[in-house]
């Protein structure tokens, strides 16, 4: 018999979430002496903010403040779980496959479709355009302003630019 999920069970799914996450970011390695703020600034604070709410969320379990639909016999789950999970799952691996050879944009986009396609959005030009601008925005954000190297925005096509030029 499978037992769902509930509100305790979540929070200490959270809890090790968060714990996981701090320790990821203490084996980040040291920026060298030049930079102004180190690699590991953002994602500890980012680490350390999502165990505090997740610390609060588990207090408030315990003292049964937070509904829980688990107890609610006219919830149920969303039809078509190993569908949607299967769209979900390959949009990320969309990207692992296709950020080298086509790029952040171009991978970000595929991704981010089959992502919105586990929630049952559909596959349209709207959608694609959506994905699309959520993806540069990303980018733009990210490798331009912020200077995180995220690779070419459109891979191969950025390479065969360069050695023309």
């Amino acid at each position: 018999m499978v037992s769902r999920l509930n509100a305790k069970r979540l929070s200490l799914i959270y809890l090790a979430a968060g714990i996981l996450s701090i320790w990821q970011v203490t084996v980040i390695p040291v920026s060298p002496m030049y930079a102004a703020v180190g690699a590991s600034l953002i994602p500890g604070l980012v680490a350390v903010f999502f165990t505090l709410l997740v610390l609060a969320y588990g207090l408030q379990t315990i003292k049964g403040d937070v509904p829980d639909s688990a107890n609610d016999p006219d919830d149920q789950a969303l039809s078509e779980g190993p569908k949607r999970f299967a769209y979900f799952f390959g949009g990320c691996l969309l990207f692992v496959v296709l950020i080298k050879p086509v790029g952040f944009l171009i991978a970000g986009t595929a991704s981010a479709m089959g992502i919105a396609r586990s929630f049952d959005a559909p596959v349209g030009l709207k959608s694609i355009l959506i994905c699309f601008l959520i993806t540069l925005a990303f980018w733009v954000l990210f490798d331009l302003i912020l200077s995180v190297d995220l690779g070419p925005m459109l891979g191969m096509l950025t390479s065969l630019i360069k050695a023309q030029a």
